[in-house]
């Protein structure tokens, strides 16, 4: 979690306060190679950050029809 706090700590400084809010209600979460977070029309409650690793998505324009714009992003 340090790494997390010390990035939006660079960009917007974090009081001790938020640093020991967030250490609380977040956690880190390891994930087997090829795991799907969402499963197709499924909507996410959560927000990721992502230390390692790569993560791939695809967005759907026009209501889900064709056109859809492949995400790719390696860390």
């Amino acid at each position: 979690m340090e790494q997390l706090i010390a990035v939006i700590d660079a960009f917007w400084p974090a009081s001790a306060d938020l640093k020991t809010t967030l250490q609380k209600i977040l956690h880190r979460e390891a994930l087997p190679r090829r795991h799907w977070l969402l499963q197709p029309g499924q909507i996410s409650d959560r927000i990721y950050f992502i230390e390692q690793g790569v993560i791939r998505g695809y967005y759907l324009k026009s209501g889900g029809q064709g056109d859809g714009i492949p995400l790719n992003l390696r860390v």
